[in-house]
């Protein structure tokens, strides 16, 4: 991380996150990942995460996911890959649902009512 920041005052650290991979909070210059990801992914996959988010800090806060910010990830190596979360949920969720066409969906919270896939739903 200090390759890329020479602001020493980032930190780094892990989080509880289970539906995001990692997070750039810009007030408190920490760059956090979440635990879950780390356990259910390789190192090369945590710190492609920890890239993505290094960019977010050097680009700055209104960038977002635009074309500044991707150059400027790619720049240090980031591959542009994308995580869907199921992974983390396949192994963390307590609560899992299967749709009649065989759709998986998973809830952290037991669910008060019945919900409709969203894969199938006509919208």
């Amino acid at each position: 991380m200090l390759e890329h920041l020479e602001d020493r005052e980032w930190s780094f650290g892990f989080d509880s996150g289970r539906r995001r991979a990692g997070l750039c909070s810009y007030n408190d210059k920490r760059i956090t990942v979440s635990k879950y990801l780390a356990l259910v992914h390789s190192i090369d996959d945590v710190m492609q995460t920890v890239k993505h988010e290094i960019a977010h800090a050097l680009v700055g806060p209104k960038e977002g996911h635009g074309k500044k910010w991707l150059a400027t990830a790619k720049r240090i190596g980031y591959r542009n890959e994308t995580y869907t979360g199921n992974e983390i949920a396949k192994a963390y969720a307590p609560y899992r649902g299967l749709c009649p066409n065989g759709h998986e969906h998973f809830r952290y919270q037991r669910p008060k009512r019945l919900y409709s896939c969203h894969h199938c739903a006509s919208g």
